[in-house]
């Protein structure tokens, strides 16, 4: 036991190293990192019993990883939009690099080498490309400013940024062409950030119950009210749904779940985000 759970610790401080990086990137990785953690917590709970004291921490640094990974999106968005700045102003040569195996406006892919060359530099003569940069700091300073709102407000915010952006480069496609290649994984990454809050609330929940049942001799509570105050401070919420996450039990155990989180490795009508639990 003392080994499975100290990978997974493990795991958390390589996630948590990731944190203060520039990089929008870093930010995705540390998300995948953590989403691989807990069901690897999943099957340590569910095949040994862990101390209260055990459980206790995990609860705390699962809370502080959902309170971290706000600031973690922000410094990666930051230092991606302030890193992108230079890509609008470099020479064609650098552009067509940079861009190999990237999808370009079908207009500009259909031209000939040389007028690509005659046309990506008077995108910088007549403006465009200084338009194409103000397009693509306004829309990073607008998703940034989503992790400022609660959930579920941030991720609606988010997805209508994305809609919007989307909109923009298939309407402007030449006006835009830099942006494009950019932007549209941005505001993903909000819905990613809310995808991983679910997995660690239903694990947080479910470490509640595995204290509830220590000390009530095995058994679990009917429902989540009997969690609250003594083991959990309130309710918890489904952060894309702001609705109570469900709790149910089954023969051999319990499961939280999300409802609507859908898992993106598995069909839309399989399973939800979820913690199960089936040790008797």
């Amino acid at each position: 036991k003392e080994g499975a759970l100290k990978s997974v610790r493990s795991g958390l401080a390589i996630a948590a190293s990731l944190e203060d990086e520039p990089l929008y990137i870093s930010a995705m990785v540390r998300i995948a990192v953590v989403s691989i953690l807990v069901p690897a917590l999943e099957r340590v709970v569910t095949e040994q019993a862990l101390t209260d004291e055990e459980l206790r921490g995990m609860i705390e640094e699962f809370a502080q990883m959902e309170e971290r990974g706000r600031r973690s999106l922000r410094r990666g968005l930051a230092g991606d939009r302030g890193g992108a700045v230079p890509l609008f102003d470099v020479n064609f040569k650098t552009f067509d690099a940079l861009t190999a195996g990237s999808t370009l406006p079908a207009a500009f892919d259909a031209m000939h080498p040389s007028l690509q060359f005659g046309f990506y530099e008077l995108t910088r003569a007549t403006g465009l490309r200084d338009r194409d940069l103000a397009f693509h700091l306004e829309m990073m300073a607008e998703i940034h400013g989503t992790l400022d709102l609660e959930y579920p407000e941030m991720i609606q915010k988010g997805e209508e940024i994305q809609a919007r952006v989307n909109e923009e480069v298939a309407a402007h496609p030449i006006k835009y062409m830099l942006s494009a290649q950019i932007l549209p994984a941005a505001a993903g990454g909000v819905r990613k950030e809310a995808m991983l809050v679910a997995r660690l609330r239903c694990a947080r929940v479910a470490m509640a119950v595995e204290r509830y049942r220590l000390k009530h001799g095995g058994a679990v509570p009917s429902s989540l009210k009997e969690l609250v105050p003594e083991f959990l401070p309130g309710v918890v919420e489904n952060p894309i749904s702001g609705e109570q996450l469900i709790y149910e039990t089954t023969s051999g155990g319990y499961r939280v779940i999300a409802d609507g989180v859908l898992e993106p490795t598995k069909k839309p009508d399989e399973t939800n985000v979820s913690f199960l639990v089936m040790r008797k």
